[in-house]
């Protein structure tokens, strides 16, 4: 009987520890194939002219309704990530990068530098700066990304953004 009880518990406490809620984050550190490293301020991001946006339903990975955030405004992500200095010699080898968003609680999202700054799909990723009618340094969820075309929204819904990784394949 102990030994169900352990194992219980066991599983039981891995199960929360892998639901645990991301770190709100005041800050993006932006690093990788650049000419020098970058952390990005919420300040700054507060001080960038921002968008109204639509209201989004979250969805997980089955289709199924999250919840809806409404409310929003928001600043392109490839407007912040086009200001970097990228380490290479021509525009050319800009198609060869990707960038890793990755959250404090550990889950990652990839766009390629195609996907953000060639396709219409770039015009639809934002860092968010004002949900619910009130500004993401009031949300447990800071800093957050959002992808306004994709069918299940929840896959790339980024909260506690805390880090861009950019690389070349």
């Amino acid at each position: 009987m102990k030994i169900y009880f352990l194992l219980f518990s066991f599983i039981t406490s891995t199960v929360l520890f892998a639901q645990e809620k991301p770190i709100a984050t005041d800050s993006i550190i932006v690093s990788g194939n650049l000419k020098s490293p970058t952390i990005i301020q919420l300040n700054q991001l507060l001080g960038m002219p921002m968008e109204s946006l639509p209201d989004l339903t979250i969805t997980n990975h089955l289709g199924e309704v999250k919840g809806v955030a409404k409310n929003m405004k928001g600043i392109l992500l490839k407007s912040i990530l086009e200001n970097l200095s990228y380490d290479v010699q021509g525009p050319k080898q800009l198609s060869e990068f990707y960038f890793i968003l990755i959250a404090t609680d550990g889950y990652k999202v990839v766009y390629s530098w195609n996907e953000l700054f060639n396709n219409d799909a770039g015009n639809k990723v934002y860092l968010i700066t004002e949900k619910d009618g009130k500004s993401i340094r009031a949300s447990n969820e800071r800093i957050l990304i959002a992808h306004f075309s994709d069918l299940k929204t929840g896959r790339r819904y980024i909260k506690g953004l805390q880090q861009i990784l950019v690389k070349r394949s």
